[in-house]
């Protein structure tokens, strides 16, 4: 019985990850193959807090918290917003040791960008992996410590390059992460 109810076990968490992985992959095709974006006026402020409703349970189980406030409205495309910071809070809370996970959003806007700043207190990541992350299905850690199907970043980084923006890294081994994000007005 106690070797049924872990065979069982090991089905449903390959069967999640075959999923996630299927999702993800569709993600990614959808966001590579759309031939126009659509532009229009998004409050970041209800972008986030529709993320927060989203990943209400996950938050929850994390015990993380999403720390952002006056986020400006920008001229983008919400739905490939939503995906970049979905993404992004998703991997700052899930990459995360801390006893109080948190990921804090901030964006500055210039005379020709919007900087947003995604910052966590996580694992980190060490400086000879920064170019290899957004790579597809680049995983620094195992599945034993961390579920993913290493697309995420590769997701964010094509999803930012379709608003002809940038993305960059800022982090150190267990010293959090930074993701700049650039985007033209």
């Amino acid at each position: 019985q106690k070797n049924l109810s872990l065979y069982f076990d090991n089905i449903k968490s390959s069967l999640q990850q075959t999923y996630t992985l299927i999702e993800d992959v569709m993600q990614y095709t959808q966001v590579s193959q759309d031939a126009t974006i659509k532009l229009g006026y998004f409050n970041l402020n209800t972008i986030v807090k529709n993320i927060e409703i989203g990943l209400e349970s996950f938050i929850r189980e994390k015990n993380g918290q999403i720390i952002y406030d006056d986020l400006p409205s920008i001229e983008s495309n919400n739905s490939i917003l939503f995906m970049i910071l979905k993404n992004l809070i998703q991997n700052g809370l899930k990459f995360n040791n801390s006893e109080v996970p948190m990921v804090t959003i901030i964006c500055e806007t210039t005379s020709k960008n919007h900087i947003l700043k995604v910052s966590d207190n996580g694992i980190g990541i060490d400086k000879e992996y920064h170019d290899k992350i957004f790579g597809m299905f680049k995983r620094l850690n195992t599945r034993e410590h961390f579920q993913g199907s290493g697309i995420g970043l590769s997701i964010v980084k094509l999803s930012i390059e379709r608003l002809e923006g940038t993305i960059k890294l800022e982090s150190e081994k267990d010293k959090g992460s930074q993701f700049i994000i650039t985007i033209p007005k």
